[in-house]
């Protein structure tokens, strides 16, 4: 594996930049996600305004 990541420094730097981005993306998203907290459980607002 070493050696991987050796023979391919730039593509495993990308890799990791655009995994870094998605996961930040999703973790934003969550975060600003409309809903309530009740007790220990977070619920979502849904279209029909129910959560």
């Amino acid at each position: 594996m070493l050696e991987f990541a050796k023979r391919y420094k730039k593509p495993c730097i990308i890799a990791g930049i655009i995994l870094v981005v998605i996961i930040l993306i999703v973790y934003l998203k969550a975060v600003f996600a409309p809903g309530l907290w009740h007790g220990n459980a977070f619920l979502y607002l849904q279209k029909d305004g129910s959560f």
